[in-house]
């Protein structure tokens, strides 16, 4: 059980941050709330070990979103969602996370630490390759048929969206290597898991995620209402948003670092 100096230690920088991220917009006042609960239970359970590595991707992914939120307006139009994320945001890129702290306080395994970092790891690979990607001067080509289309467009992959994405996931696994005791299985694994939840969220972005057809301007949207008029759905289901296909990259992330940790580890 975590003592009462690290419950109320994490209690004080759950609210500073979520207090900070909400000055900054980078959150919703929700999305804030949801933060702070997310933040105060990983510190409490887990320590630092388990706060840096989602405070690394929450911090690089708003400052990337904030930095580059006024290049390619035409692409960023079609997204649900833009730079202040909301509660939704952060369930889809955290939730993961928190269910995995809760099972490592219980039994300490280390598995469930690299299932966390491929989980976190597998979101910045995901944003980053996002942001990073609408600044490439090709255009991305959709991954379940290799077809161009425009930047934006969900499932679509760049060679600079794939390379940033990678980025992202080094990034955050590094931030986890004083708590694998120089040893580089874990972090592979989380690599590993990483890219392969990258990989699923442009399969689902691709292949199952809502898309529609505005009928003012003609050009496909993740919303269901652009140019002010109600979007016809155009292919993809409804209930697959891009949080859902969010919550599943992390997921994926975390079943495969830990699938590939026991597998080489053992």
């Amino acid at each position: 059980m975590p003592s009462l100096e690290q419950i109320v230690a994490g209690f004080i920088l759950a609210a500073a941050i979520a207090v900070a991220s909400r000055s900054l917009r980078f959150l919703t006042p929700c999305g804030s709330a949801l933060q702070f609960v997310l933040g105060w239970l990983l510190f409490s359970l887990g320590g630092l070990q388990w706060t840096l590595p989602i405070l690394v991707f929450f911090l690089s992914a708003s400052i990337l979103s904030r930095t580059f939120r006024h290049r390619e307006p035409a692409a960023r139009e079609l997204f649900a969602k833009h730079d202040v994320r909301d509660e939704l945001q952060v369930l889809a890129n955290g939730a993961v996370a928190g269910l995995l702290v809760i099972g490592w306080a219980a039994d300490g395994s280390q598995a469930l630490y690299v299932a966390y970092l491929g989980a976190v790891a597998a979101a910045a690979a995901d944003t980053w390759g996002t942001e990073l990607g609408l600044l490439s001067k090709s255009k991305p080509r959709l991954i379940t048929n290799w077809k161009p289309v425009e930047r934006g467009t969900s499932g679509g992959v760049s060679g600079g969206g794939s390379l940033g994405g990678l980025a992202g996931a080094c990034l955050v696994c590094l931030s986890g290597l004083l708590w694998v005791d120089s040893d580089p299985v874990p972090l592979i694994s989380a690599l590993v898991g990483a890219v392969a939840g990258a990989a699923m969220d442009s399969l689902l972005g691709a292949a199952c995620q809502a898309h529609y057809a505005c009928t003012v301007c003609g050009k496909t949207t993740e919303k269901r209402f652009h140019c002010g008029s109600p979007a016809p759905l155009l292919y993809g289901k409804r209930w697959v948003t891009n949080d859902a296909v969010n919550f599943a990259c992390t997921l994926t992330g975390a079943v495969v670092s830990w699938l590939v940790f026991c597998a080489i580890s053992k």
